[in-house]
C-alpha cells in the first residue's frame, strides 16, 4: 500500500513537472532527463508488464537520441508533445486521491479527454508528420528501416496509449452502456447488409486515374465482390434473425453464403494484390507465395466450416469455440499478411507507418473487444480506413 502510494506521488510529481517544463521553462533538456531517470527507477517496483514495455521504450527512445547525438533544437520540435501525454498522467493519479463521488467523476471526464487528445490525435500527429521524419531519418544514414528500427521505442509508446484507450472504452461501455443483444444483434445485422458498399466509393475516389491506369480496375472489381458476398450473408443472417432462427447450420444455404462471404474476402485481398503487382509494389514471386497462401488458408477454412457441424451464429456472436476462432483467424492471417506483403513494397514513410498502425489496431480491437457486442460492425467501419490506406500504396 505505502509503495503503491508513493509510485502514484512520484508519477504525479514527474507529469506535474513536465507540464511545467513545457509551460514556463526556456529549455526542456533537464525534463528530457528526469523522466528516463524516473522510468529506470520505477522498473525495480513490483509494476504490470504493460508499463514495463512503456519504461522500456522511454529508455530505448533515451539512448536512441543519445547514440545518435540528435541536437537539443531537435528534440524540440517533438519533445512538447511528448511531454504533454503527462498531462492525462495528473488525473489519472488524482484518481486515487480524490474521495469525493462528484469531483471523482469529473476528474474521470477529464483524464478520458486528456488522454484521447494529447495521448492520440495528438502523438499521431507527430509520428505522422513527414517533415520530422525528414528532420530526423538523416541522423540515421538516411535510410528508413533504419529510422524505424531506431525509434521504435516512439511508436511502442504509441502503441500502448492505442491499447489503453481500448481498455477505457471498453470498461466505460461495460459501466454505463446495457446492451439488449437480441435486438442489437438485429439492428447490426440491418445495418451490416449495406456497410461494405461505401469501400467501393472510397476506392473509386482514390483511383480517380483509373482510365490511366486500367489496373485499378482488379481492385475495384475486388471491392465490390466482396461487397455482394458481404450483403447477401448479412441478409441472410437478418432474415432468420427477423423469423428467430438462431440455428443457421440446419439449413445449407445458410453456410453457403457464409462460405461465399469467406471467398469474397479472400478474392478482395488477392485483387489487391494483383494491382500491386502489376503497379510495381510486389514481385512476382511475393505475389505467388500470396496466391499460394490463400489457397491453402481458404480450403482448409472450408473444411474445418462444412466438417465442424458448429453453428453458424456462433461466428458472429462471440461464443467460444475452437472452429469459429479458427476461421476468423485465418481470415485476419489474410488481412494481415498480404498488407504486409503490399506495404513491404512501399516507399512512402506515411504509407507504411499509418498501414502498420491499421493493423496494430485491428488486431488489438478485436482481441479486446472493447465494443462488444458492436466487434463485427466497427471492424466493418475500419475496413473503410484499410481501403484508403491500400489504395493509397498501389496509387503511389
Amino acid at each position: 500500500m505505502v509503495n503503491n502510494q508513493l509510485k502514484n506521488y512520484l508519477s504525479l510529481s514527474v507529469a506535474l513537472y513536465s507540464c511545467y517544463s513545457i509551460l514556463f521553462s526556456e529549455s526542456l533538456i533537464n525534463c528530457y532527463h528526469v523522466v528516463p531517470i524516473y522510468c529506470a527507477i520505477d522498473l525495480f517496483f513490483k509494476i504490470k508488464i504493460d508499463i514495463i514495455i512503456h519504461h522500456l521504450a522511454v529508455l530505448q527512445l533515451y539512448f536512441t537520441v543519445q547514440y545518435f547525438a540528435i541536437p537539443e533544437y531537435v528534440l524540440d520540435l517533438v519533445l512538447p508533445t511528448i511531454l504533454l501525454s503527462e498531462v492525462s498522467t495528473i488525473f489519472l493519479n488524482l484518481d486515487y486521491l480524490i474521495k469525493e463521488k462528484v469531483l471523482l467523476t469529473l476528474n474521470k471526464v477529464l483524464f478520458i479527454m486528456t488522454f484521447i487528445y494529447f495521448r492520440i490525435i495528438n502523438f499521431y500527429l507527430l509520428i505522422n508528420n513527414e517533415s520530422h521524419y525528414t528532420m530526423f531519418v538523416r541522423y540515421c544514414n538516411n535510410d528508413l528501416t533504419t529510422y524505424i528500427l531506431a525509434f521504435s521505442g516512439l511508436y511502442i509508446l504509441y502503441g500502448l496509449n492505442i491499447y489503453w484507450i481500448c481498455i477505457v472504452i471498453k470498461r466505460m461501455v461495460k459501466q454505463f452502456i446495457e446492451v439488449d443483444e437480441s435486438q442489437t444483434n438485429l439492428r447490426l445485422e440491418m445495418t451490416l447488409k449495406y456497410t461494405y458498399f461505401y469501400n467501393i466509393i472510397i476506392a473509386v475516389i482514390k483511383y480517380k486515374d483509373i482510365l490511366r491506369y486500367p489496373v485499378y480496375l482488379y481492385d475495384i472489381i475486388g471491392i465490390i465482390y466482396l461487397s455482394i458476398t458481404s450483403y447477401r450473408f448479412h441478409r441472410n443472417c437478418y432474415n432468420n434473425l427477423i423469423n428467430g432462427n438462431f440455428n443457421l447450420i440446419d439449413n445449407t444455404d445458410n453456410l453457403n453464403y457464409y462460405i461465399n462471404d469467406i471467398y469474397g474476402i479472400h478474392v478482395r485481398s488477392l485483387l489487391c494484390m494483383l494491382t500491386g503487382f502489376f503497379r510495381g509494389k510486389i514481385s512476382l514471386l511475393v505475389f505467388t507465395i500470396a496466391l499460394c497462401n490463400q489457397i491453402i488458408v481458404y480450403n482448409l477454412s472450408v473444411y474445418r466450416l462444412v466438417i465442424g457441424k458448429f453453428k453458424l451464429e456462433k461466428i458472429m456472436y462471440q461464443d467460444n469455440n475452437w472452429t469459429k476462432n479458427f476461421i476468423r483467424n485465418s481470415i485476419f492471417y489474410i488481412i494481415i499478411v498480404n498488407s504486409l506483403f503490399l506495404v513491404s513494397g512501399s516507399n512512402n514513410y506515411k504509407n507504411i507507418i499509418n498501414n502498420l498502425m491499421f493493423l496494430y489496431l485491428f488486431v488489438l480491437f478485436n482481441i479486446i473487444k472493447p465494443l462488444f457486442p458492436m466487434t463485427h460492425f466497427a471492424n466493418h467501419l475500419l475496413f473503410y480506413i484499410q481501403t484508403a490506406l491500400l489504395v493509397s500504396i498501389n496509387i503511389e
